[in-house]
């Protein structure tokens, strides 16, 4: 697995280590897209593997944030 220069593990269920490390994006959909478009640019990469179901988040938390990305994070990348 691979680790931070730290030796953090940032593949983690602490959303905040994860995001600290990019392997986690949070924070308002302009945040979002703007990382996106980010990782996008300086990787090359063309898809995500996303997960909305983080710790003690409820159904509905998740679903909603899945809602927020589907509506005003993927068009921004729709081309």
């Amino acid at each position: 697995m691979a680790r931070s220069r730290d030796g953090a593990d940032p593949f983690t269920d602490d959303v905040e280590l994860a995001s600290r490390h990019d392997a986690a994006i949070v924070g308002s959909a302009a945040t979002v897209r703007e990382k996106v478009a980010r990782y996008f640019k300086e990787s090359g990469c063309n898809y995500l593997v996303l997960s909305f179901a983080w710790g003690s988040l409820t159904h509905e938390q998740s679903r909603k944030s899945l809602e927020i990305f589907v509506k005003e994070v993927m068009p921004a990348f729709a081309e």
